[in-house]
């Protein structure tokens, strides 16, 4: 199943559980979308998709400025995968399809 549409999505972090919405569109083997987060709107660049894998750039400025390069499996209604934070490693995160 395509990663296009809606997700509820959890990234999980040294600083706990952090949940957003996320929105995505694909045009062929590009992605585009956002992510609502409590920092807000967060545009998702360079997204690509490969069968089941999609990967995507999120840029944040808070706490520091960086690029979360995201690396997931859609299986279904659901995602998994991880998420590189800059400096500071790989986190897991997961996704559901919102209904």
């Amino acid at each position: 199943m395509s990663i296009e549409g809606s997700w509820d999505v959890v990234l999980n972090t040294p600083m706990g559980k952090q949940k957003g919405k996320m929105n995505v569109s694909l045009s062929g083997s590009d992605l585009s979308g956002e992510i609502q987060s409590p920092m807000g709107s967060i545009p998702m660049r360079e997204g690509k998709v490969d069968g089941d894998k999609a990967t995507w750039l999120c840029g944040v400025t808070k706490p520091i400025s960086m690029d979360l390069e995201f690396d997931v499996l859609v299986d279904g209604d659901a995602f998994t995968g991880t998420v590189k934070v800059g400096p500071m490693g790989k986190n897991a995160v997961e996704g559901k399809r919102a209904s």
